[in-house]
């Protein structure tokens, strides 16, 4: 026993000093922030996923609609790189509705007669070539004499997310 009464052991056990305790928090501070800026980083990818996956949906959605009305289209009257115009009988009721297809301020417009609906938001192209019946490329704009030989229409889109 020590002569003040206390036990050796307790003399010998020491509280950290206010350095100590300094280079403690700060070495915390530095290892939370790291940790901080990770969580961050991660959930911004995360946002970037996200919007790529809605952008995608919408392209193959508006890609899907336009294929399924060429598909169906009884007569070209335009057909351009750019902008494709088209007869087809979308309520089966034997009367020829027109539908214009055209890429306008990044958008895919589908425009029947004075209704205009936007298809996809974000789209950076839409182009449109034409072949005829033993393949070949039909050159465009397609000559109104040629309008009918189109059998086939490849539709290219593509797009990008918004501009923040």
């Amino acid at each position: 026993m020590h002569p003040s009464g206390h036990s050796s052991l307790a003399t010998k056990v020491r509280g950290l000093t206010l350095i100590e305790l300094m280079v403690v928090v700060s070495l915390m501070g530095v290892f939370l922030g790291a940790v901080h800026e990770s969580f961050i980083h991660g959930l911004r990818v995360v946002d970037v996923t996200d919007e790529r996956a809605e952008v995608h949906s919408e392209l193959a959605w508006g890609l899907e609609r336009v294929s399924r009305e060429v598909a169906q289209a009884k007569t070209f009257t335009t057909a351009d790189t750019s902008r494709m115009v088209l007869t087809v009988d979308l309520n089966q009721d034997s009367t020829n509705e027109t539908v214009e297809f055209v890429l306008s301020s990044g958008r895919v417009v589908r425009q029947e007669n004075s209704l205009q609906v936007i298809l996809v938001r974000n789209a950076q192209t839409l182009e449109f070539s034409y072949l005829d019946l033993d393949g070949n490329t039909l050159s465009t704009p397609v000559a109104s004499g040629s309008l009918d030989d189109i059998r086939v229409v490849h539709i290219s889109l593509t797009g990008d997310l918004e501009e923040e």
